[in-house]
């Protein structure tokens, strides 16, 4: 079978029940539009890392074309039509609305690549949705779905642009700092484990059940001590406070302070679930270099921020490098 016709070459086509429409009727625009969004989804498709991501967009796109063989005049399809397309959208738009920190005036596209090809998505499903108002005998199903997917693409691209915002902000503040040493030269396991016994030497003098965790400057772990009736949770927290200190380069307390509401940092844990705002976690430094982070987690944040601050001194006052860094 050829892919032309020629039956459209006066300009009309057919729908379903093949009665001859121009091709610029209410039914055509609609379907058109669709038709667009839809390539546009499978553009952003391809643009995401994330599986959870993919998948829903792939619903929507399937969505689409059910909704569009609807509008075709496939009757059979409109119990496929369901309110369920427009629920799923509401509860990926509920998710980054938790995350994503509400718009202090218009938004201008453009902060990142994928959001600004989000926008363009969203745009054509508005258009999309203004053609649907312009046809007969559409279900609301589908009214409401295309509805919902201009909002869902919406705080998709206020999400991307949030998290570009932020990785921004991480390199901006990394750039006042001294360079990162290379793992080769990083943070040795024997010089981690020397601090790890001070470090448990002075949780026992000040009674303090601690999780001590030490990083090198990747963020990789090279050692998690977990003392005698250390809380359980202590060892994510722990891991997690190291992690922060070398991703961002400042002691977390710091971090905490920046993160609040009109902070630069604001909403970075949201943004990774890996970044923790607790006092207790701090960066190592040999000769102005990172070479590492310590996690502290067991008692209250002065007890653990104390600690920290212990095997901060007692880090700089070994000599770094010169005794095994």
């Amino acid at each position: 079978m050829k892919v032309y016709t020629k039956q459209g070459d006066n300009g009309t086509s057919t729908l379903v029940d093949g009665k001859p429409l121009p091709k610029n009727s209410a039914a055509f625009a609609a379907l058109g539009d669709l038709d667009e969004v839809n390539a546009h989804l499978g553009l952003l498709k391809s643009l995401s890392k994330s599986e959870d991501e993919i998948a829903l967009l792939a619903d929507v796109q399937s969505w689409i074309i059910t909704s569009s063989a609807v509008l075709a005049g496939v009757d059979s399809m409109r119990s496929k039509c369901l309110a369920d397309w427009a629920e799923r959208l509401e509860t990926a738009i509920d998710a980054m609305d938790g995350i994503v920190p509400a718009p202090k005036g218009f938004v201008l596209p453009g902060t990142c690549r994928i959001g600004a090809q989000i926008d363009i998505a969203r745009t054509v499903t508005r258009r999309a949705e203004r053609s649907l108002s312009s046809v007969h005998n559409v279900p609301d199903e589908v009214r409401r779905f295309v509805n919902r997917l201009s909002d869902y693409l919406y705080m998709l691209a206020r999400y991307y642009d949030f998290i570009a915002v932020v990785r921004r902000a991480v390199e901006a503040e990394a750039s006042k700092l001294p360079p990162v040493q290379s793992m080769r030269t990083g943070l040795s396991l024997a010089s981690a484990k020397w601090l790890t016994e001070r470090l448990e030497a002075d949780a026992q003098r000040i009674g303090l059940a601690a999780v001590i965790a030490l990083c090198d400057a990747s963020g990789r772990p090279i050692v998690v001590h977990v003392m005698d009736d250390a809380h359980l949770i202590s060892y994510d927290v722990a891991v997690k406070k190291a992690y922060t200190a070398v991703a961002i380069k400042i002691k977390t307390e710091e971090l905490a302070k920046l993160a609040q509401p009109g902070g630069v940092f604001h909403s970075l844990a949201k943004a990774n679930n890996d970044i923790m705002l607790i006092g207790g976690g701090v960066p190592l430094y040999d000769n102005g270099v990172l070479v590492g982070g310590l996690g502290i987690s067991g008692g209250s944040a002065a007890q653990d921020i104390a600690l920290a601050e212990f095997g901060l001194s007692a880090y700089a006052n070994k000599g770094g490098a010169a005794n095994g860094a």
